[in-house]
């Protein structure tokens, strides 16, 4: 796989984990969801050596604390996050 194309794989699970984090605001088992996928996003990110965006997402991870019957109160911060991740994307990797 060329490097373009693991970027715009990289930029659509950004955009694909932004919509997740929509669904996820008042719906625990969306947000388990959300925190798993990032996670596993956030593997294949150092795999791939995009540390820069590997940090976003550990971030990210920090503030998502998935809990029953709850809403999340670190809601707006991880989706600052991953906005900034996207625009991040955007520009490609100086790595």
């Amino acid at each position: 796989m060329s490097e373009k194309q693991r970027w715009q794989e990289v930029f659509r699970e950004i955009e694909e984990l932004c919509d997740l984090h929509g669904d996820a605001i008042c719906n625990f088992r969306k947000c388990r969801e959300f925190n798993n996928r990032l996670s596993g996003f956030l593997v294949r990110l150092e795999e791939m050596g995009y540390s820069r965006i590997a940090d976003r997402v550990m971030d990210a991870l920090g503030c998502c604390s998935p809990r029953i019957a709850s809403h999340c109160e670190n809601a707006r911060v991880v989706k600052s996050i991953l906005e900034r991740m996207k625009d991040r994307a955007r520009e490609r990797p100086s790595e």
